[in-house]
């Protein structure tokens, strides 16, 4: 008997993970957001922990931010390519477990923009963007960093944590 293990063809992972962006509640996606901004909250910091959730309906625009430990480039950039894993597996003391999470964002739009900085004041920002297209069946994905000049676009600068930013928000 031989065995093989069932996988996403190469020419349809994109169509799935379209369709499991688009599965969550939209309340469910934002709360996605916010349960990986609790795990990131600098353990011992005497520094209060903040989250906050924004709404902007005329910019069809929602936006969660966190001053948590924020992630480095390298960790912001390998996202798109460890779906489906998380080095949070398994531990008690953490929420998110699957590594699918970050696709929520598909359930309230069809951009999301992660901008991230580390707690120890590194510089410049991280920066990635991550688009639906329904046309290719894909999810591009374009990094880079920012300065604090382009990070104005998204609210201001912060000193350290993580902002993610939906666009393109669905009107209900």
């Amino acid at each position: 008997m031989s065995r093989v293990y069932a996988r996403f063809h190469e020419k349809g992972q994109g169509r799935a993970l379209i369709e499991m962006a688009r599965q969550y509640d939209p309340k469910n996606a934002v709360r996605e957001f916010v349960t990986n901004s609790l795990d990131a909250m600098v353990p011992g910091d005497d520094k209060i922990g903040e989250i906050s959730v924004v709404s902007f309906p005329n910019r069809r625009r929602v936006v969660v931010s966190d001053n948590g430990i924020g992630m480095g480039y390298d960790e912001l950039t390998a996202l798109p390519e460890s779906i489906g894993y998380s080095g949070k597996a398994g531990k008690i003391d953490m929420r998110g477990e699957k590594g699918l999470g970050l696709l929520a964002f598909g359930s309230v739009g069809d951009v999301m923009h992660i901008i991230s900085r580390t707690h120890n004041g590194g510089t410049p920002y991280g920066y990635i963007r991550w688009e639906i297209d329904e046309t290719k069946g894909t999810i591009p994905c374009d990094y880079e960093e920012l300065g604090p000049k382009e990070v104005e676009d998204f609210h201001g600068g912060f000193s350290n944590g993580t902002r993610v930013v939906m666009d393109m928000v669905n009107p209900h």
